[in-house]
């Protein structure tokens, strides 16, 4: 999970550490491009407007990555920027799914277990 927001990273993981999800969090896209080069994900869920390098540019690069195990990582883009454009300019960027704030917490779950396949989270929120 990738925000800048320390309440929106806290929401999510409790949302989906409730669920047996491990969570691991990044408060800004470099962040999360160095985590990533330690540690693979399931899914990648990240905010679209932060400051630096916001989600359309780490989505890009992580999609440019030459190991491909890493570009395939299926993201969701979570955000408050919630016109159709918005959405449309998330999934040209890469992002597989689109969440708009605020956050539900069984839509979250529904995407989450649906694209990472975690049949092990509960499906309850």
């Amino acid at each position: 999970m990738v925000d800048d927001e320390p309440d929106s990273l806290e929401l999510v993981q409790q949302v989906l550490a409730e669920s047996g999800a491990r969570i691991v969090t990044a408060t800004g896209a470099a962040d999360a491009l160095r985590m990533l080069e330690r540690h693979r994900p399931d899914l990648l869920i990240s905010d679209i407007g932060m400051p630096l390098m916001d989600g359309f540019e780490l989505i890009r690069q992580v999609r440019a990555e030459r190991d491909r195990t890493l570009a395939g990582v299926p993201a969701i883009a979570l955000t408050a920027f919630s016109r159709r454009e918005d959405q449309q300019r998330a999934l040209a960027a890469g992002f597989d799914e689109y969440l708009a704030k605020p956050l539900r917490p069984a839509e979250l779950l529904q995407t989450v277990v649906g694209m990472a396949g975690c049949s092990a989270l509960s499906r309850s929120a």
